[in-house]
């Protein structure tokens, strides 16, 4: 006497199963839809933020044995550089990456001699996911529009950014924007004497550095090799070849069981005549996406440009003796990189530097 009512909720729940199953799978439909739209939008409004900026586009390729890139660069609204200047750097940066910018400008660059110019380069937002490293602004918090349009406002509040158009924010793509940050100097600041390559969690003391320049490096340049690079030199390191490694390098790239002498890519120094000679040899050699290893160890070797270790004046990780070698008074070390990432610890940091005392006069 039970079969009749079971059946009638058989039928019941089968038939709200159904319908709940179309309906998610509607609302399934319709959200996918929905996001794929979104993401249109935020790409059709951040071209449309490039399209507000009318300074003229210059169009460069990234050109290499194996691989080429073609990227574009504003042209400035004004020279950059004169004839004075001495120091071109640039940092290379994220566009998430707005507090360690603040950071730079409000302790190291504000203590800029005459002479010295800096950019930040920025690549283009990538809308998937980012391995550079950890966001600092998370970009599912922060719609791309939105971000881009900060970015935008600090270029035009600053004008001290560069944007790379046409090569996406990814540590793959690493080797493409310092070819790019390269290019702009060489193109729109061919006058500096020098180009410190950095990135945006390092600190400068730009008198410590201008007082180096003139009484060792000028002389390094006119009696050795005008063509030179300066930082922490590693040696004879091998190429990895596991291929879940960041690092990983096959040997169809790179064929050779030792990398040639390179200089650490956190921050650098070379002439301007080592990074014209750089750019000009890339078409002879492979690209690998270590840009040191790549323009400092590979393409510095086929160009003769020689690296020059100096480690006491480009110094890895924030702990350093506060009681140091010196020349007339200056402390070797000039340049600090670590990981920091907030405008305290960067004035901790370059206070830190500033108040480095000296323990031997050589």
């Amino acid at each position: 006497m039970f079969t009749q009512p079971i059946k009638v909720r058989i039928n019941f729940f089968s038939s709200c199963f159904r319908v709940l199953f179309r309906v998610c799978l509607i609302f399934l439909i319709f959200s996918t839809f929905y996001l794929a739209f979104r993401q249109l939008l935020h790409l059709k409004r951040i071209n449309q933020a490039w399209e507000e900026d009318t300074r003229p586009l210059r169009n460069f390729t990234s050109k290499f044995k194996n691989m080429e890139h073609t990227y574009s660069l504003q042209e400035p609204l004004n020279p950059p550089c004169n004839n004075d200047t001495k120091v071109f750097i640039l940092v290379l940066s994220r566009r998430e990456s707005y507090i360690n910018r603040e950071a730079i400008r409000l302790t190291w660059l504000k203590d800029a001699p005459n002479g010295t110019v800096l950019r930040f380069f920025l690549a283009d937002q990538n809308i998937k996911k980012n391995h550079r490293g950890d966001f600092q602004v998370d970009p599912d918090k922060v719609s791309p529009f939105k971000l881009s349009k900060f970015v935008h406002e600090e270029h035009k509040h600053y004008d001290d950014t560069v944007f790379l158009k046409g090569i996406p924010d990814t540590y793959a793509n690493l080797h493409y924007m310092v070819h790019a940050a390269f290019q702009w100097q060489q193109t729109f600041c061919p006058q500096a004497k020098y180009v410190m390559k950095t990135d945006d969690d390092t600190v400068v003391h730009l008198e410590r550095l201008f007082f180096w320049i003139k009484i060792k490096f000028d002389l390094e340049l006119d009696e050795r090799n005008p063509a030179s690079c300066f930082g922490n030199a590693l040696i004879n390191t091998s190429p990895i070849r596991e291929k879940s490694h960041k690092w990983y390098v096959p040997e169809e790239v790179y064929p050779h069981k030792k990398y040639p002498n390179y200089v650490n890519g956190c921050t650098y120094m070379c002439s301007a005549v080592a990074i014209k000679r750089i750019l000009e040899a890339c078409p002879r050699v492979k690209a690998i996406n270590m840009e040191d290893v790549l323009y400092t160890g590979i393409v510095a070797q086929e160009a003769n440009v020689s690296r020059v270790d100096e480690p006491w004046h480009f110094w890895g990780g924030g702990a350093f003796d506060k009681q140091t070698y010196c020349a007339d008074g200056y402390p070797y070390t000039f340049a600090v990189y670590d990981h920091i990432y907030s405008i305290e610890l960067f004035g901790d940091l370059y206070a830190n530097l500033k108040d480095m005392k000296c323990k031997w006069n050589l």
